[in-house]
Formats: structure tokens, sequence, C-alpha cells
């Protein structure tokens, strides 16, 4: 099972605070954050992303990331992509832990990622700074690139895809 989790929580997982899936389904939880894409391992971050085996409960690797990731989105086959909180970007990561990508964003405060159904595109949401709207930008996961930005309000966090 892969498992995100932002900064903040990551002490709580150190200290032993997190409560685990039951029978194979992930589900929402308080101190940990957002769960995604089950598999064999969670993933854990700081300022690398960290693999652990949920079986063993051991550290498999260390990725290292951009400074200050703040919200993460996996595909089916393992590719991360990262909100870089501190340098108005986005990362994408192979399965192999490499980055493939690194997308500039339009404004400050980058915060949330999603990826589509089909693993095509992520939707990163980016709050604004101020009197700045929030907005939205798709990005195509494989290469990398902007395909468009929509502004929204202020302060655009959360975010989500959901399909008819």
């Amino acid at each position: 099972m892969h498992v995100v989790v932002d900064l903040a929580v990551l002490s709580a997982l150190v200290a032993g605070a997190v409560r685990r899936t039951l029978g194979g389904r992930a589900r929402r939880d308080r101190e940990l954050g957002s769960l995604e894409d089950p598999g064999q391992h969670r993933r854990l971050v700081a300022d690398e992303l960290v693999e652990v085996d949920v079986a063993a409960w051991v550290v498999k690797r260390r990725i290292a990331a951009r400074n200050g990731i703040y919200n993460l989105a996996v595909t089916k086959d393992g590719t991360v992509i990262a909100t870089n909180r501190r340098d108005q970007s986005a990362s994408v990561f192979d399965a192999s832990g490499q980055e493939t990508a690194r997308v500039s964003l339009p404004r400050k405060a980058p915060h949330g990622a999603v990826v589509s159904p089909d693993d095509r595109y992520a939707f990163i949401s980016v709050e604004g700074v101020a009197a700045e709207p929030g907005t939205v930008v798709m990005v195509e996961i494989k290469t990398g690139k902007t395909i468009a930005s929509v502004d929204v309000a202020p302060q655009a966090g959360g975010i989500d895809v959901w399909s008819r």
C-alpha cells in the first residue's frame, strides 16, 4: 500500500501515532493525512520521499526531493507528483525516484495535487497570496508541460477529481 502524507504528520508517524488501514482498503485518517494508490509500500514526505515497506514497517529507500514538499499525488504506476511550497513549482518523480520534470507555477503557495483517473494529467491547486486569486493548473504528467490554468477563488487548497 502507498500512503501519502505531508510534512506536518511525519513526526506523528515516527512517534507511532499512525492507525493502519483495515482489510486492505484505504481510509481517511485525521493524523495520517490522505491515503493513495493501494500497493506494497507507504510513502512519507519531508524534504525527501521516504518509502516504507508496510509489511516489515522499515524504510526501503529515501529519494531526494525539493525543499518544502507540501502535498503529493500518486499514479497507478508509482509516479509521484509533489507540490513544492517553497519554490512555486511542482515536481514529477518516476517510480525509480528520478525527478523527470519540474513545473513552474504562476503564483506563490502551491497546495494540492490530484491525478486524473486515466493517470494522464495532474491538477495542482495554488493558493495565491494576499489579494491574488487561487489557480488550478493542469499538467500532462508524461511531459511535465502545463496544458491549461484557470484562476479561481483565493486560497485554493484541497483538490480532487471525479468522473461520472
